[in-house]
């Protein structure tokens, strides 16, 4: 009976630590995810009103999404 909750417990603690893994590479994934829609909206409507000076906010949108879609893998900020 002893041993049984013993390995339980081992279980829920390695299952713990996989959820906060998750946890720590969801957040890096949802602010690229922002970033990137983001970046295609401001990329539309640049393209709708011809403005440079929105297209390359559209683009350092997408380079923040990119850089935080690494950080999701990585975990590196």
């Amino acid at each position: 009976m002893l041993e049984e909750k013993n390995q339980s417990q081992e279980k829920a603690k390695a299952l713990e630590a996989v959820r906060d893994e998750a946890q720590i590479h969801s957040k890096a994934f949802g602010i690229a995810v922002i970033d990137l829609q983001i970046a295609t909206l401001l990329s539309s409507i640049a393209g709708l009103l011809k403005k440079k000076l929105v297209w390359l906010a559209g683009v350092a949108a997408g380079l923040f999404g990119l850089v935080y879609f690494t950080d999701g893998f990585l975990v590196f900020i």
